[in-house]
């Protein structure tokens, strides 16, 4: 049984593993502009599986040279391809580490960078009732899914930009703190500045 194995948290590959990965993906059929590959490595943060969407995606768009408007235009595709994937570890996280993520999303001009306090910030500006030990939590919790890594000892960041880019099309702030019912009743969120 493979219960007793731990779980080994894989980083990203590098830009030269993506690239490797999207001409295997690709099969020789497309070649891609070095930009290209760097645009897709940004996307990704090298995480394999959405390289590799990426590379799907571009072999069946049919384009023989990949350039980074393809690239681009590719991205609404590849968070289609990912929907399930990404939906099924939304369904398997608390509803507190739901809340800990949308919010995380919202901190704007940080790049994907966030800490427990700036999320707890966040909370209280949209009246939202997380203490900071159930931020911490939470955020572990996303931690050992694969959609955060932790780059310090109090600092997280998004796995890749496309996991932003998800939350913000299918799990806007103020509806999904709703359906999660996580919003004072008695206050209205304080308007940030």
């Amino acid at each position: 049984s493979f219960a007793s194995v731990p779980a080994v948290q894989l980083g990203g590959f590098s830009l030269e593993e993506s690239e490797e990965l999207l001409l295997r993906t690709g099969k020789e059929r497309i070649q891609y502009e070095f930009a290209a590959i760097r645009r897709i490595w940004q996307l990704t943060s090298g995480h394999p599986y959405i390289v590799q969407l990426f590379g799907y995606t571009l072999v069946a768009s049919h384009v023989e040279q990949v350039r980074v408007p393809d690239v681009d235009r590719a991205v609404p595709a590849v968070l289609t391809a990912a929907q399930s994937t990404m939906e099924r570890m939304w369904s398997g996280a608390s509803r507190k580490a739901q809340a800990a993520l949308v919010l995380s999303n919202e901190l704007k001009g940080r790049h994907g960078v966030l800490s427990v306090s700036e999320v707890r910030n966040q909370a209280q500006r949209q009246a939202v009732e997380l203490s900071e030990q159930d931020i911490e939590i939470s955020l572990d919790e996303w931690l050992a899914s694969g959609l955060l890594n932790k780059l310090g000892s109090e600092s997280y960041a998004l796995c890749c930009s496309l996991v932003g880019l998800w939350l913000a099309a299918h799990k806007p702030l103020a509806q999904t703190l709703r359906e999660l019912k996580f919003r004072k009743s008695t206050s209205a969120p304080v308007a940030s500045s």
